[in-house]
């Protein structure tokens, strides 16, 4: 069947990041509604934030529109699925380096080379400064300002304690030009043939290995930032013999069923 083109204006949803008790939300979700009976796609991300808000327009019904909670739709939403977690392998990461190191941004290699050695995301990268982020006395960065929003402190790998010492004087203000990085960063993944990859997944990356290697949970969750402990526990699953100990122990426990 062919989609019948979308009303005038279905480009210009209200956006769909409006909180549920919010008219502009309620409106957003019951546009999409109208959408999905024309044939219109929208953006995965979105797609749970349009239909909470129909969910949240059906909740304050009785409130904002006068109507009667039977009489609006009721909608179930299923358990959203875990995010995908890529990381380099040995040789994918020295691709993706060496690429970097030939990129036309002179400045890549070491972004790059920091975020894989400490896990932070890229905004945290971006924004570091010599003056309120760097303390090559103690061998820690400080993030004053994270997704969290709360402080805290990545300790220095050797590589990124090196990398800092290196870089030419003035240290003062940012570490690295104020721009974007992401068509370089993009070529580069090209360039290294790895694959579909984010620079999100560089902190996929680092956390992947730092479990395999043996860190603890815990002390990935204070490294990351992670308000939540969930959010760690998707990387349990790589902790070595995470399932093989559990195995053995449990065939340890046989029971001894006898007949007499």
């Amino acid at each position: 069947m062919t989609p019948r083109p979308a009303s005038p204006g279905a480009d210009r949803l209200p956006s769909p990041r409006a909180g549920p008790s919010d008219k502009q939300g309620i409106a957003a979700g019951e546009a999409y509604v109208r959408l999905l009976g024309l044939g219109q796609t929208v953006a995965g991300s979105d797609l749970r934030l349009h239909l909470r808000n129909v969910v949240g327009a059906r909740a304050s019904a009785r409130s904002t529109r006068g109507l009667p909670l039977d009489k609006a739709p009721a909608i179930r939403l299923e358990k959203e699925p875990e995010g995908r977690v890529r990381w380099l392998e040995t040789d994918e990461q020295a691709r993706l380096l060496a690429a970097c190191g030939k990129s036309k941004n002179g400045q890549l290699a070491a972004i790059v080379r920091v975020a894989l050695e400490t896990g932070m995301r890229a905004s945290e990268v971006m924004g570091l400064t010599w003056e309120e982020s760097i303390d090559m006395t103690r061998g820690v960065i400080r993030l004053e300002r994270t997704k969290s929003g709360r402080r805290r402190e990545v300790p220095m790998r050797q590589a990124v304690y090196d990398l800092l010492a290196a870089m030419p004087e003035p240290r003062t203000g940012r570490l690295w030009p104020d721009e974007s990085i992401r068509t370089a960063f993009e070529n580069a993944v090209d360039a290294a043939k790895v694959g579909e990859l984010t620079f999100h997944d560089l902190r996929h990356s680092f956390a992947s290995w730092f479990v395999m290697r043996g860190g603890s949970l815990q002390a990935l969750r204070e490294i990351l930032g992670h308000r939540d402990i969930k959010r760690t526990l998707r990387y349990a699953h790589l902790a070595p013999g995470h399932l093989r100990s559990e195995i053995d122990n449990g065939g340890a426990r046989q029971h001894n069923f006898s007949t007499k």
